[in-house]
């Protein structure tokens, strides 16, 4: 029994640096800060991580013994199902990570790579759009831009209205942030009406307020898949500085 426990202890520790490898890649690079909550990706990986942690190692006291002669070959096969299913894990939470943070008229979006339009997509390459082309090291911040062909521009009013893909979700109406700053520093709002938005959490934007005067920076609302958050964006350069974890107000 003590092999077994010391068996089964060695894979516990295995399978949890590997699950801190992968925690690493999700939280730090592809939802980065306070994206996870927003995105609400936190519980779905946790799920998925504790229990390919915890069946291999149950699994490997299960059926270790010295003895058999087929203990290497019942081992990797635990090895192969716990790597299949954090694999299936993995990919669905990369398929789902925020590709871009999108200024979308007066707010942005974040705009997971599964959302993108595919026939956007395609025209987006077609026209050698380098913004068409999801990070896979964190979200890409981009404008997007009504289309410079009217009947174009006609076509995705009318499919929006009927609820399908708007701005934020086609790719060929990305263009670099940079483009619609004008319009950014346009729509910033004062971050002392976030009050009204955070009664339980007033401190939290008097303390935002006393690191961003109203001269030097406004906010812009985040809409993301969970949770709404706050962009805090510079006055003068509208350029965003942080994401803060707060209820945006409409």
């Amino acid at each position: 029994m003590r092999d077994r426990l010391f068996a089964g202890l060695v894979h516990f520790g295995a399978s949890c640096a590997v699950a801190l490898c992968a925690a690493a890649l999700v939280f730090w690079v592809w939802y980065p800060g306070i994206l996870s909550r927003a995105q609400g990706i936190g519980t779905i990986f946790g799920i998925v991580v504790a229990v390919d942690v915890v069946l291999g190692p149950i699994l490997t006291i299960l059926v270790f013994n010295r003895a058999k002669k087929s203990l290497r070959l019942d081992l990797a096969v635990i090895v192969v199902i716990q790597l299949a299913g954090l694999a299936y894990g993995l990919n669905t939470v990369a398929t789902a990570r925020p590709a871009y943070i999108v200024f979308n008229k007066d707010r942005f979006d974040v705009v997971r790579a599964l959302d993108l339009d595919a026939a956007s997509l395609t025209r987006a390459r077609e026209a050698n759009n380098t913004l068409a082309e999801a990070s896979w090291f964190g979200p890409r911040w981009v404008g997007a831009v009504e289309s410079t062909d009217s009947k174009r521009a006609k076509e995705i009013l009318f499919t929006a209205a009927a609820g399908g893909p708007d701005w934020p979700q086609l790719p060929e109406l990305y263009v670099p942030l940079e483009r619609v700053t004008g319009t950014i520093q346009q729509r910033l709002r004062s971050i002392t009406v976030l009050e009204s938005a955070n009664r339980d959490d007033v401190e939290a934007v008097r303390a935002l307020q006393a690191r961003f005067p109203d001269a030097t920076a406004g906010f812009l609302p985040v809409r993301a898949q969970i949770r709404d958050v706050v962009a805090i964006v510079d006055r003068k350069t509208g350029q965003v500085l942080e994401l803060v974890d707060l209820r945006p107000v409409w």
